[in-house]
């Protein structure tokens, strides 16, 4: 069977993930790297709902760090086909998922990778997935970013650290995209599907034990609010590899239906990357 028919087997099928099968290789997925965080709206174990709504998506790295809401007015609400046809949790600007985390490696490293959309409601600089390190909030210190936020009210998002405006990406309103922030330990950068932004030079350790937040400005928690759609979160604290960069990249782009607007010449635009 074609890996490209493979990646489309249901998510918890026995040989969606195992070639052995098919007598040939098996797809990549995260499990290959170190993660520091790992959410994934199609692996419906991890989802704990409250009727419609979200209160607990649990980390899949094996770090326990799961993000939560006990309130349920500000539960994001899950949709099982709202991404592609594929799972998704929903924001208005008035849900948030936060976890409070420990054993981060405390180093000048840090990837934020999401597949997202961001509606015109999302208000000005709303985050996607903001870090802070209580009582610090997540963009006036060197050890904090709002790592994925909308660039005022612009059709952009950029990160936010020690008080400055970094590496930015234009987006689509309403369009699913792979929206990625990479701190290189000297520059950051925004990836849109692949494709990069312009450089920023940002440096800096970051928080051993961040406050991590989805859809929310980490200082006035109803304020500062993304409205979209978010259906993989990977958050890595060490060094990312091009190689691995564009792993991830392929991986989220064929699981979610976004290989098409990987840039050409992507060693995964036209199959997904295999182990």
């Amino acid at each position: 069977m074609p890996l490209e028919l493979v990646n489309q087997l249901p998510y918890n099928h026995p040989y969606r993930w195992d070639g052995t099968l098919f007598g040939g290789p098996k797809l990549w997925r995260p499990t290959e790297i170190t993660t520091a965080l790992w959410l994934d709206a199609e692996d419906t174990s991890t989802i704990t709902l409250n009727g419609s709504t979200v209160s607990q998506w649990a980390d899949k790295s094996g770090n326990a760090r799961n993000v939560t809401q006990a309130t349920a007015s500000a539960q994001p609400t899950y949709n099982a086909t709202g991404l592609n046809s594929k799972p998704t949790l929903t924001a208005d600007t008035t849900k948030f998922l936060v976890a409070n985390a420990t054993g981060f490696s405390g180093g000048p490293n840090l990837w934020v990778i999401a597949v997202a959309t961001m509606n015109s409601a999302t208000q000005s600089y709303g985050r996607l997935v903001a870090l802070s390190a209580p009582p610090l909030d997540d963009y006036t210190a060197v050890p904090t970013t709002a790592a994925i936020l909308r660039n005022s009210t612009t059709n952009a998002v950029h990160a936010f650290r020690n008080n400055s405006p970094l590496s930015q990406a234009a987006v689509s309103l309403s369009t699913p995209s792979i929206l990625e922030s990479i701190y290189d330990s000297v520059n950051h950068t925004m990836y849109l599907n692949g494709t990069a932004g312009t450089p920023v030079a940002s440096t800096g350790n970051f928080t051993t034990t961040p406050r991590i937040a989805l859809f929310t400005y980490l200082v006035i928690l109803n304020n500062g609010g993304w409205s979209g759609n978010c259906s993989e979160v990977i958050i890595g604290d060490s060094a990312l590899s091009t190689n691995n960069r564009q792993k991830l990249e392929g991986y989220l782009a064929w699981k979610w239906g976004l290989q098409a607007d990987l840039p050409v010449g992507h060693p995964y635009k036209n199959t997904p990357p295999t182990v």
